[in-house]
């Protein structure tokens, strides 16, 4: 880059000094010759017009070294594609470029740009030809409704993507939002019949289908519509379930659907949470269920409720011979067997997103999952309310001697006890590794104070990891920002430097909120953990 800079800068003087001279020359060529000029005036003109004659043979050297400069300008350029205009590239290399701008995964989420796509087809005409006549560009569909309207408009732009996508495989979106100034009122989806209705006749394209905020009785149903119209195929793999959450705003009670396990049959991948308990799944239909997807590897349950059954006592166990991520956040079981003690995954490593419970009979089935299962990557989560200066981590971490991998949520607290636990020592003092196959370590919304700063160098320095990921971390500051807080962040900012001189990747990422339980939040440990690009 240096370089180029001096290259530029010698190319502005150098046309700036031809452009004088060039002025110059023709200077020289108004000049008027006085023969009457005394002696003295004319010995000093000779003396200048003999020395801008010598000169003549330089500039040919010079405009000699600008040519042979030229051929060296254009042998270092040859190494360098040039920039082309877009307009330019072949429809086949247009319509990829189109695919790589869209959003890869749910269109409506708010940090993608929903009228992306919209925008490509105003561009121009080819552009709108083009990417009208790319199926795949179609192939997220997102179906809007409410549950309080009493006159929903026709689904007529829903009906524009399905024609669109074609015959392409179809991610499906719905999303239900309500009034959240009514006090409580009953919901009526007047819209979701013509929805499901204009989506039956391409059922057997959909491979993911997502719902959320609905009522669990609604999504039952448009479940169900969707699985009689696939028939035998069940072509869905992917399966997000969101409900309404734990108060379902101003939304009125609805009695509790049953769970129809061959809903489920053939999922690879499973998202279920944001139920209310009157709603929620017992552990035998939970068990049902997952009985029915001998092929899943990812299960993600969160902010849901595990009911008891009133009468089993023998659960079936539960075979998942290629599940490779379990995450089970903000789930509260009722039953005196643990989800976990059922569960039977295969020899695969395995990604388990567990929170810290202080319940000794949660805290005894994690840990013995952990040790019995080949779990090699870790996310653990704080309890609701957990001692920063005595952290629930320090229980589980003799448990995961095999785990290359932890990710580590801290919710704005503190990052120094958490670090220091990964620590112990030896008879001389010593700092020694506690987990010793660790490789990749992940902090997220932690607030490094001074001495979380020294306790992740000690960290980097005691262990030999290959991967560092901060995501969303930042200095710690007082609640009402005060320049006493400088110092530590000037810091926190010196770290950040220092840190990939000593790690080989190291990841720095901010704009995510770790409260939230959208999908996004399972891509990005997929992501961390290097399940996926």
């Amino acid at each position: 880059m240096e370089d180029l800079d001096r290259w530029l800068l010698a190319e502005s003087r150098l046309k700036a000094a031809a452009q004088e001279f060039s002025q110059c020359c023709s200077a020289l060529q108004n000049l008027n010759y006085d023969d009457s000029q005394d002696s003295a005036a004319q010995d000093y003109l000779d003396r200048k017009i003999t020395l801008v004659r010598g000169r003549r043979d330089s500039l040919t050297a010079t405009e000699s070294m600008i040519s042979q400069s030229q051929t060296i300008l254009n042998a270092a350029l040859s190494q360098f594609r040039p920039l082309a205009s877009i307009q330019r590239l072949p429809n086949e290399l247009l319509s990829r470029v189109f695919n790589l701008a869209i959003p890869p995964y749910c269109r409506w989420a708010q940090f993608d740009d929903p009228d992306i796509l919209l925008d490509i087809t105003s561009v121009c005409r080819r552009w709108r030809k083009l990417a009208i006549q790319t199926p795949s560009l179609w192939s997220h569909v997102d179906f809007y409704l409410t549950d309080y309207e009493k006159d929903p408009p026709p689904p007529r732009i829903e009906q524009m993507w399905l024609e669109r996508a074609k015959g392409t495989p179809l991610h499906v979106h719905f999303f239900c939002s309500s009034n959240l100034e009514f006090t409580a009122y009953t919901p009526q989806l007047l819209a979701l019949p013509q929805l499901v209705e204009i989506l039956v006749p391409y059922a057997s394209q959909i491979i993911t289908l997502e719902l959320f905020y609905f009522e669990l009785r609604y999504i039952i149903e448009t479940l169900t519509e969707i699985r009689l119209a696939q028939g035998i195929t069940n072509p869905i793999n992917t399966l997000h379930i969101n409900g309404t959450g734990p108060t379902g705003s101003g939304r009125s009670n609805s009695p509790a659907p049953a769970w129809p396990a061959s809903l489920f049959k053939g999922l690879s991948e499973i998202h279920i949470g944001e139920l209310r308990e009157i709603h929620c799944p017992t552990l035998y239909q939970l068990a049902s269920i997952l009985n029915c997807c001998p092929c899943l590897h990812t299960l993600r349950l969160h902010s849901l409720s595990i009911l008891a059954d009133a009468d089993t006592r023998n659960y079936p166990r539960v075979h998942l011979p290629h599940l490779r991520f379990l995450g089970l956040h903000g789930v509260f079981q009722h039953n005196q067997r643990n989800i976990l003690s059922i569960l039977r995954p295969g020899s695969m490593e395995l990604h388990l997103e567990v929170d810290m419970d202080m319940d000794d009979n949660d805290f005894a089935a994690t840990t013995s999952f952990i040790r019995t299962f080949h779990v090699t990557s870790l996310c653990l989560w704080p309890p609701p309310y957990f001692d920063y200066d005595n952290p629930e981590i320090k229980r589980y971490l003799p448990f995961a001697q095999a785990v290359h991998t932890l990710l580590i949520p801290l919710e704005d607290g503190g990052t120094d006890e958490h670090l220091d636990a990964l620590l112990t020592t030896n008879q001389a003092g010593a700092s020694l590794p506690r987990l010793p196959n660790l490789k990749t370590l992940c902090l997220m919304a932690g607030r490094f104070w001074p001495s979380g700063i020294k306790a992740l160098e000690k960290v980097v320095s005691t262990y030999s990891l290959n991967k560092i990921a901060l995501i969303a971390c930042d200095a710690g500051v007082s609640h009402d920002w005060s320049p006493n807080d400088e110092p530590n962040r000037i810091k926190f900012e010196e770290m950040l430097q220092r840190i990939p001189q000593e790690v080989p990747e190291f990841v720095s990422e901010h704009g995510y909120v770790f409260r939230s339980n959208g999908p996004w939040h399972m891509r990005l440990q997929k992501r961390l953990i290097g399940l996926i690009d």
